[in-house]
């Protein structure tokens, strides 16, 4: 019975591709530049500085408000604008844009890290909307626990997007086998990392494109679902991504937007 291979990725994109067949290899080095060649990211391995997406997001049953039918509180969706900005290696930003009475702008929830440095921050639209009142309570300082989450976040978000890892957080990947139905099959790699860091990446078998990235958080497994693919500045991206769990849609979010190495000031990975 032949052993499992494993890969450990340094943040480097590996460029060179496996000519063999998809069936023919369990190698989860061959495996990922195949994804990596389908996506377009071998041309760009030295290439990507920084990355920004823009889009909406929706998080379903995330509120409550009044019922259409009864007038009663019941759950309810909250939407928003979704801005994602990363700074290879270790920079990431997270901002939710909340919507609030269906078209204004509300509070802004900020999650950032750059190195070791982690904060979260809570802000008003601004200039505000004349004749509205919101105001936000200041976020906690993140502890050793919520620090850990936002580290596992951003990696996760590099995996999803362009199938990349930091040198300050290499993840080892192992082949996991096949999944799905015979109209539609992937292969399966799990990766573990520091901290305690575990994902399962699967890539479709047809197209090598990243399917989805499993994970468990608080003992919960989620899954994020990668789809609607589109060409920008010559890579493919994920322009939907939607969070299952327990078979449910959780948050959907639908990334419009793509620009690689654009400048981002330094100012908004500080609080």
């Amino acid at each position: 019975m032949r052993g499992k291979r494993t890969l450990t990725l340094f943040g480097t994109i590996i460029a060179a591709a496996s000519a063999n067949a998809w069936g023919a290899t369990q190698d989860p080095t061959e495996l990922l530049a195949r994804a990596r060649q389908a996506l377009g990211l071998d041309s760009h391995a030295k290439g990507i500085v920084t990355l920004v997406s823009t889009g909406e997001f929706t998080k379903v049953g995330d509120s409550r408000a009044p019922s259409p039918k009864t007038g009663e509180m019941a759950p309810a969706d909250s939407i928003g604008k979704i801005r994602l900005t990363f700074r290879l290696p270790d920079a990431f930003r997270q901002d939710y844009a909340y919507t609030v009475l269906g078209k204004l702008p509300g509070p802004i929830f900020i999650t950032c890290r750059d190195g070791d440095t982690i904060w979260l921050d809570n802000r008003l639209p601004q200039p505000m909307p004349t004749g509205t009142s919101i105001s936000v309570d200041p976020p906690p300082e993140p502890d050793a626990g919520r620090r850990r989450s936002i580290l596992f976040l951003h990696a996760r978000y590099l995996l999803a997007l362009i199938l990349y890892t930091t040198p300050s957080f290499p993840i080892a990947f192992t082949y996991a086998g096949s999944t799905g139905t015979s109209d539609s099959r992937g292969v399966a790699l799990d990766g573990r990392g520091p901290q305690g860091f575990e994902a399962r990446l699967v890539l479709d078998q047809k197209t090598f494109r990243p399917l989805m990235l499993s994970y468990a958080e608080s003992g919960i497994t989620r899954e994020l679902r990668l789809d609607g693919y589109e060409n920008s500045s010559g890579i493919l991206f994920p322009h939907q991504v939607t969070l299952m769990q327990g078979g449910n849609v959780k948050e959907v979010l639908r990334l419009k937007k793509f620009e690689l190495n654009s400048q981002v000031p330094s100012q908004d990975f500080h609080k």
